[in-house]
């Protein structure tokens, strides 16, 4: 199998019905956001830009950055399609390493929806973050090792991927390199005033579907 079908396959399964209704639970944080007046930077934005209906209004400006040309372009078309323009949207390929990323400017408000899990060097990385935050830092992870995300694999993921004669285990850990408790156990090293939510059993991350992560400066 040619990694352009692995990449059709995943983007079935990410916005598959299951894995939409998750995303908008995590989407509904953005409304706690003021955006107006705001410069904003998403990393891994995904293939649409599915959280806008979320927005309370059009920022200063909105920088998208991603590894895929394909997310990148994607993304740009639907900001022009929903009102944006040049001057609004700004677009970047990154690395692997977030290296382009040390030389960005501040942002007020940094995105970064289901991306963590699957970054090498989670300590670096948030380094990065907390370096290009102004005011507030807003993403989510899924509870990886938990009983929800292990059912949810095995009733949605696990059938797709062996029609395509994928190993659905190898192609998780392949393209989740970090769990929800060493994201967690990151940023409390690194980022320890960043307040995490629990979905939907506030007090159990094993039983969680997704963590939501959100950091604000008064």
């Amino acid at each position: 199998m040619t990694n352009e079908e692995k990449h059709n396959c995943r983007k079935k399964i990410q916005y598959s019905l299951i894995s939409k209704i998750i995303r908008n639970i995590q989407y509904r944080e953005l409304r706690k956001i003021d955006f107006r007046g705001k410069t904003v930077l998403e990393i891994g934005p995904g293939a649409h830009m599915d959280h806008y209906r979320y927005w309370n209004a059009k920022p200063k400006l909105y920088t998208v950055a991603d590894i895929d040309y394909n997310y990148i372009k994607s993304i740009s078309e639907e900001c022009y399609k929903l009102g944006f323009n040049s001057r609004y949207v700004h677009s970047m390929i990154i690395y692997e390493d977030w290296i382009d990323l040390y030389y960005m400017q501040k942002y007020d408000i940094v995105i970064a929806f289901n991306l963590l899990e699957h970054v090498k060097n989670i300590d670096e990385k948030l380094y990065h973050l907390k370096e290009l935050t102004k005011e507030t830092f807003i993403g989510s992870i899924p509870a990886e090792g938990g009983l929800m995300w292990g059912l949810g694999r095995q009733l949605f993921a696990t059938p797709k991927y062996r029609k395509m004669g994928i190993d659905w285990k190898k192609e998780v850990y392949h393209q989740h390199v970090n769990c929800s408790r060493c994201i967690e156990a990151a940023f409390v090293r690194n980022w320890p005033e960043v307040k995490f939510k629990y979905w939907p059993f506030p007090f159990s991350r094993n039983l969680s579907v997704i963590a939501r992560i959100k950091h604000e400066v008064a």
